[in-house]
């Protein structure tokens, strides 16, 4: 199914994507969204979203929450160096964080990143089987790399009309870039 229409990219609009949440960090992330007037993609991860449900209402609220494991493994285990999850547990994986964020939101997600980006065969047949569409990005600001808010904006910046920003829920200066971001890319795009 598609999106919904405020993820749609068409017509110079970028996407803001966030993952790994939920966390001590969503509420912040979620009301400077609100702040500055933008909704958001959040790739949450199932566990997370079972110990804090509250959260992914509240993103639920600023956007769309999608699914993006139950644990945070590599499907394939290339990033990791471990051994690819078989298709019994990748469809544990993402069956579990669909109930999960159904239970939170009331909505049942319709795409799903995987973590690391890692895919496989086996992924690809588990996805289609429960109607997942695979989300990736374009434009990855690794934030996770302790840069500033500055430095995050500046790589965000780089996104082109349909791009899909990758950016991450737990990180203060992430929280710190979206005006910066926003303004930024208003001002590109206009």
């Amino acid at each position: 199914p598609p999106p919904p229409t405020w993820t749609d990219c068409a017509g110079g609009y970028v996407a803001l994507t966030y993952d790994d949440g939920v966390s001590a960090g969503t509420t912040a992330l979620v009301n400077k969204l609100k702040e500055s007037n933008v909704k958001a993609t959040f790739f949450d991860v199932g566990q997370n979203v079972v110990a804090n449900p509250s959260l992914a209402a509240l993103q639920a609220t600023q956007g769309s929450v999608q699914n993006h494991s139950y644990t945070h493994s590599s499907m394939s285990g290339e990033s990791t160096g471990t051994s690819p999850l078989t298709q019994a547990q990748i469809t544990q994986e993402l069956t579990q964080t669909q109930t999960a964020i159904f239970n939170a939101t009331g909505t049942t997600p319709t795409q799903f990143r995987s973590p690391y980006g890692d895919d496989s065969p086996t992924l690809t047949t588990v996805e289609q089987s429960l109607g997942l569409l695979e989300v990736l990005w374009s434009v990855d600001t690794n934030d996770w790399q302790g840069l500033t808010a500055a430095q995050i904006a500046a790589t965000a910046l780089t996104a082109q009309p349909g791009g899909i920003v990758l950016m991450h829920d737990n990180k203060p200066a992430t929280v710190a870039a979206i005006p910066l971001i926003v303004q930024g890319l208003q001002a590109k795009h206009q």
